[in-house]
């Protein structure tokens, strides 16, 4: 092997430092805005199905992005319980399944239900809220499902 290739990190010239460190930081930066524009379509053709009042395109995206990151906070407690419910072993694979489920939803309700409330720029009623919740529960249970049926062992 070339000595060059075997060089430590700290070991590298600045401008490869620089360069590496834009790269990586450019990667999750791309990664973190993808995620949120899904978010941001998803959500905008879900309001539009449903009847949601908004103001702007700008206080969706002020709701997408706080939905993104209050709800990154529910998301780790569901995972927390789930991993919980694995590890207590007296849950069938259907009932991890529902239970995942109710967490998801309600964390989802959670979150909306507050965003609604907080941000006078949408309007979302009580039994949308609800419906908006299932769905995404729905979307989330199928995104994190398995195939191989590994997740519950």
């Amino acid at each position: 092997m070339n000595e060059k290739e075997d060089k430590p990190f700290k070991e590298e010239p600045i401008g490869t430092k620089i360069f590496i460190i834009t790269t990586i930081s450019l990667l999750l930066i791309g990664a973190i805005a993808f995620a949120i524009a899904i978010y941001y379509f998803g959500i905008l053709g879900l309001f539009n199905l449903l009847g949601v009042r908004y103001d702007s395109f700008g206080s969706l995206l002020w709701f997408v992005l706080l939905y993104f990151l209050v709800g990154i906070i529910f998301e780790i407690i569901v995972k927390a319980m789930h991993k919980l419910m694995i590890l207590a072993k007296i849950f069938r694979k259907d009932q991890l399944k529902i239970g995942i489920f109710a967490l998801s939803f309600l964390g989802n309700w959670a979150v909306i239900s507050l965003l609604s409330n907080l941000m006078h720029t949408i309007e979302i009623k009580a039994l949308t809220q609800i419906v908006i919740s299932v769905i995404l529960a729905i979307i989330e249970i199928a995104i994190d499902d398995d195939p191989k049926g590994n997740s519950t062992d």
